[in-house]
């Protein structure tokens, strides 16, 4: 966020924050990219009173940094198995 918020500065919208630093970004770092667009969307909101110091990040989760697949299988035997993947 500390490096969103360098170059939120010289920028009119979040759109053009985000045209500026998310290819980057996504090369620098190995993460999803909704953090990523979550980084940049809060560092704009935060952009005017930065000045005070930062105190806390929030970052949302949503249904798509994550995924859970549930499986029902059965073993040769015909037991049957959950499985997670």
């Amino acid at each position: 966020m500390h490096e969103t918020l360098s170059h939120a500065g010289g920028v009119k919208s979040r759109a053009e924050l985000h045209a500026e630093t998310y290819r980057g970004f996504r090369d620098k770092y190995s993460v999803a990219s909704q953090l990523v667009i979550e980084a940049i969307s809060y560092a704009w909101s935060v952009r005017k009173t930065v000045k005070r110091g930062i105190r806390k990040c929030i970052v949302r989760f949503d249904k798509r940094l994550f995924s859970l697949r549930l499986s029902f299988r059965g073993t040769k035997r015909g037991n049957p198995v959950l499985s997670l993947d």
